[in-house]
């Protein structure tokens, strides 16, 4: 109840519009160029929230700020919400290169090294940042997670619907992940527990907790509820917690809250 009171409030405290902008963030690869779209709340920001897409992670994103490609990815369509809650907030696309066809994965070292730019460039602005990826987005975050350090490094990660055991017919994080076992730093693992894909079992965070070794915290955190009938492994199904964006929004600020 207290979760879903604090959502509420949240949702209804949103700005009438967030001061935005767009960057394009060097990756060290030439020309090519990793954009980013930037939301800041007002007065001095709690700290930084980097949310990263499902799917192929391409959004589309334009130089004025527009995602012509949401496809319903959880995180972030509920953005605003993350604003309103007094968080600065970075929504990367994939780097420019990868649309031209260049060989590129979330589970590498240069995807690492792009999102790495990213938290040092938030840093400058804040103390606390955190990177929070949503089912193949979970990849990503879990990957810049145990390879970034330093001020590359982010202080905190969430893997929300997250491909996170083998074994499903894909990749997952503890397949592809090197070091998963070295990441330091508290995880939040949030899954909905009906997610019908095939790729996202409810059972895969339990499975994943203990292989966090060196995580000072591990929090795993099962919701319920919704009303989605899309693609079971889509935005628009339990998967993406379609109709309880507010519980996801509400678990996510109140753990934020206790880094």
């Amino acid at each position: 109840m207290r979760r879903l009171l604090l959502a509420l409030l949240l949702l209804a405290a949103l700005p009438a519009q967030a001061e935005e902008r767009v960057l394009d963030v060097a990756t060290g690869r030439g020309e090519n160029v990793m954009r980013v779209l930037l939301l800041a709340p007002a007065g001095t920001p709690r700290g930084a929230l980097v949310l990263l897409a499902g799917g192929d992670g391409s959004l589309d994103l334009t130089p004025e700020g527009r995602i012509r490609n949401l496809g319903g990815n959880q995180l972030v369509r509920t953005r605003n919400a993350y604003i309103a809650a007094g968080w600065l907030v970075a929504v990367p696309d994939m780097p420019l290169d990868t649309w031209r066809g260049r060989p590129y994965s979330r589970l590498g070292a240069e995807h690492a090294a792009d999102l790495g730019q990213v938290v040092a460039l938030l840093r400058r602005e804040v103390r606390l940042v955190v990177v929070a990826g949503t089912s193949m987005g979970s990849l990503s975050a879990a990957n810049a997670a145990a390879r970034l350090r330093g001020d590359q490094a982010p202080n905190g990660v969430i893997l929300t619907s997250g491909l996170l055991m083998g074994g499903n017919g894909g990749p997952s994080v503890e397949e592809g992940v090197p070091g998963l076992s070295g990441i330091a730093m508290p995880v939040l693992l949030l899954h909905h527990r009906h997610d019908a894909c095939r790729l996202t079992p409810p059972s895969g965070p339990a499975l994943l907790r203990p292989l966090l070794k060196a995580a000072p915290r591990v929090d795993l955190v099962m919701l319920e509820g919704g009303s989605g009938t899309g693609n079971p492994c889509e935005g628009r199904s339990a998967h993406g917690f379609w109709g309880i964006d507010d519980q996801v929004v509400a678990t996510v600020t109140e753990w934020l809250g206790r880094l």
